[in-house]
């Protein structure tokens, strides 16, 4: 469960500008996101990795659009799978994509390979051999491990563009519960969450202390509904 505190939720609107890597806040609204998911109606997501071989295009619009061609034949072949995608660049330069496939209980290897080496036109063996990972994990603990290493990733390009550096694809079934706290309420729950964070990473949360400023914390549900409570309770 994700608790938010202050300053609205930060999913602005409007017209999208120029995208040049992943930001703080692109990386924020990802993983809060991710923890809006209904894991009941999900299970844990599947780990796609999808890479190039030695030569790989230079334009973000064609990779991009090799990717979705990818994504639209998992579609046909499974139609009720959903994913969140990100794209991240290899030491060497060359994108590659860390996919989130939630609804499919097994992927088979040999058909990603197959599939993402005809779609990117790799025509290197080595490339259908290695240029593809599949892996399950048992909890969701370790998917938020995934998560945190592999998508929460920042990178900035400067002036260079990058196209969107995440997604979401297909019917992902969200889980949102909102929790209206007087004032008083929310400054009691936020205090208990910033000593949280000071109990797990030995840091004061300076950047939540002014007045209105909010704080979110990811907390397993039962840990969430104790934080609630005793902020109502007083």
């Amino acid at each position: 469960m994700a608790l938010h505190g202050g300053g609205g939720p930060g999913y602005g609107g409007g017209i999208r500008g120029t995208v040049r890597g992943f930001s703080r806040q692109s990386r924020k609204r990802l993983i809060d996101l991710i923890h809006q998911v209904d894991r009941s109606r999900t299970g844990v997501p599947l780990f796609v990795t999808l890479t190039y071989p030695r030569e790989w295009p230079s334009d973000w619009r064609e990779y991009k659009g090799h990717l979705h061609t990818w994504l639209k034949r998992l579609e046909r072949r499974y139609p009720g799978a959903s994913v969140i995608w990100r794209l991240e660049y290899q030491k060497r330069g060359a994108p590659h994509y860390h996919v989130l496939v939630f609804g499919v209980p097994y992927l088979p290897h040999k058909w990603v390979s197959r599939t993402w080496f005809e779609v990117v036109g790799s025509g290197d063996d080595r490339h259908l051999a290695a240029g593809t990972e599949v892996a399950k994990v048992r909890t969701w603990r370790g998917a938020s491990f995934y998560c945190a290493k592999y998508l929460g990733k920042l990178c900035e390009f400067g002036t260079v563009d990058t196209g969107r550096m995440w997604g979401v694809r297909g019917d992902l079934p969200m889980e949102l519960v909102p929790s209206v706290l007087t004032w008083g309420q929310w400054h009691r729950a936020r205090r208990v969450l910033r000593r949280w964070v000071k109990r797990k990473v030995g840091l004061d949360a300076w950047w939540c202390s002014q007045r209105g400023a909010g704080i979110t914390a990811y907390l397993p549900d039962k840990e969430a509904a104790r934080v609630l409570a005793w902020a109502v309770g007083g």
